[in-house]
C-alpha cells in the first residue's frame, strides 16, 4: 500500500463531481464565491475539509454577505473560511479597498467562530499581515496558500500561526524559491495542487501527478526523504481537521 497524500488547496467547478486518485486521502476544498459554495458543501466527507469564502477576484461583483458565511459555518462545524485574501496584481489592484473590506470581514468571522483561514495573497503582504495582527492571537491556524513570498514574510506569518502551503506556482522559480523553502520549519509546510476539479481536461491522474511532483520537488529542496515528507505534511494538516 502506497502513501496517503494531503492536498491543502483544491477547487471544484460548479456542479462537478469530485473524482480523485484514492491515494489523495485528505483534501482541503475551497470555494471562491457563492457560485461554487453549494458544490463544495456537497463534497464534505470524513477526510474532506471545506473552506467557505469569497476570493478577492470576485469582491467587486459579490459581497461576503451574499455567501451567508455564518450560516455555512453553523451548518458545517469542520469548515474553515476561504479562499479569502488580497490580490494587487494587474487590474486587481483597482479593487484594493473593496478586497480589504471583504478580507477583514472574513478574518473577523473566522476569529469569532474559531475557524482556520485559507488565504490568498499577491503583492499585498503588508496589508494581509496587518489584518492578521489586528486579530492576533487567532484562535485557529491559517494557511497561506501557493506561497511565493520572502523568507522574512514566511517567518512573520508562521509566528502569527500560519502554515506555508506550496504549489507548482510556488516552485516555478527554484533559484528564487529554493533558499526560502529550505529555511521553512518542517512542521509548518503543506503541499497543494491549486487545481480546479471538474474543469475541461482535468483528470484524477493529472491531478495526482501534479500533486505528487510538488511533494517530490519540495522534499528534495528540504533534504528529506519523499516518504517522510509526505507523512509529515499529512500530520501537519491534521491541525486543520481537529
Amino acid at each position: 500500500m502506497g502513501p496517503e497524500y494531503l492536498d491543502a488547496h483544491l477547487h471544484i467547478a460548479d456542479g462537478a463531481a469530485l473524482k480523485l486518485n484514492s491515494a489523495v486521502k485528505y483534501i482541503f476544498l475551497n470555494s471562491t464565491s457563492k457560485n461554487d459554495l453549494d458544490t463544495v458543501a456537497g463534497c464534505v466527507s470524513e477526510h474532506l475539509t471545506p473552506f467557505f469564502g469569497l476570493h478577492p477576484w470576485y469582491t467587486a461583483k459579490e459581497s461576503v454577505g451574499s455567501l451567508n458565511l455564518k450560516a455555512m459555518l453553523d451548518s458545517y462545524q469542520t469548515a474553515g473560511v476561504g479562499e479569502c485574501g488580497l490580490d494587487h496584481s494587474g487590474k486587481n489592484r483597482l479593487t484594493g479597498s473593496i478586497q480589504l473590506q471583504a478580507f477583514e470581514t472574513q478574518v473577523k468571522t473566522a476569529f469569532e467562530y474559531g475557524r482556520p483561514l485559507s488565504i490568498h495573497c499577491v503583492r499585498a503582504w503588508g496589508q494581509v499581515i496587518s489584518v492578521l495582527k489586528k486579530y492576533s492571537p487567532l484562535p485557529a491556524p491559517f494557511i497561506l496558500h501557493s506561497f511565493y513570498g520572502s523568507a522574512e514574510t514566511a517567518e512573520i506569518l508562521i509566528n502569527l500561526g500560519g502554515y506555508i502551503s506550496l504549489s507548482g506556482m510556488s516552485l516555478r522559480n527554484p533559484v528564487k524559491s529554493s533558499p526560502i523553502i529550505a529555511g521553512l520549519p518542517l512542521n509548518r509546510v503543506l503541499i497543494e495542487s491549486d487545481l480546479l476539479a471538474g474543469e475541461p481536461g482535468f483528470t484524477a491522474e493529472m491531478h495526482f501527478d501534479i500533486l505528487r511532483e510538488n511533494y517530490r520537488l519540495t522534499a528534495e529542496i528540504l533534504g528529506i526523504s519523499e516518504k517522510d515528507f509526505i507523512s509529515g505534511v499529512v500530520e501537519n494538516g491534521k491541525i486543520f481537521t481537529n
